[in-house]
C-alpha cells in the first residue's frame, strides 16, 4: 500500500490524541484501575481520536477551488450559465465522532443558489 504524507492540523492533532492514549493506556497509573474504568476511557479518547481524523479527512478534500468560474448546464438542455462570483461557505456538521467543521468554496451568480463542487456530504 502507498504511504501518503498528510500535513494538516487536524491531521497532526490526531497523531498526539494517539500518543496520548497510548501512554495512559500503559501507564503505571491506568494499571490500577478497573477493566470498566480503562474501557471507558478507550471510548471517550478514541471518540475524539476519529472525530479528528474524520476532521482532517474532511481537510484534505479541499475547499472545491475548480478556477475563476464554473459552467453550469441547465437540466432541460436550455443552455448554460457562467457562475463567477464565488464566496467560502462554513458549517459545522454534527457526526457520530462529535461536531467537525466543513469549508467549501461555493459559486454563485447573482440571484441564484450556491453551488459547491466539493460535497462534503
Amino acid at each position: 500500500m502507498k504511504r501518503i504524507e498528510i500535513s494538516n492540523v487536524a491531521a497532526g492533532l490526531a497523531r498526539n490524541k494517539f500518543a496520548d492514549i497510548e501512554r495512559w493506556i500503559y501507564s503505571e497509573n491506568t494499571r490500577e484501575l478497573s477493566l470498566r474504568a480503562v474501557e471507558l476511557g478507550i471510548e471517550l479518547d478514541g471518540r475524539e481520536l476519529l472525530r479528528l481524523l474524520l476532521q482532517g479527512h474532511v481537510d484534505c478534500r479541499g475547499q472545491g477551488n475548480v478556477g475563476p468560474a464554473i459552467e453550469v448546464f441547465q437540466d432541460n438542455n436550455a443552455g448554460s450559465e457562467i457562475y463567477t462570483h464565488t464566496k467560502i461557505n462554513r458549517k459545522n456538521l454534527t457526526t457520530i465522532f462529535g461536531k467537525i467543521r466543513i469549508t467549501r468554496l461555493g459559486y454563485y451568480k447573482p440571484g441564484k443558489s450556491f453551488i459547491h463542487c466539493c460535497i462534503a456530504n
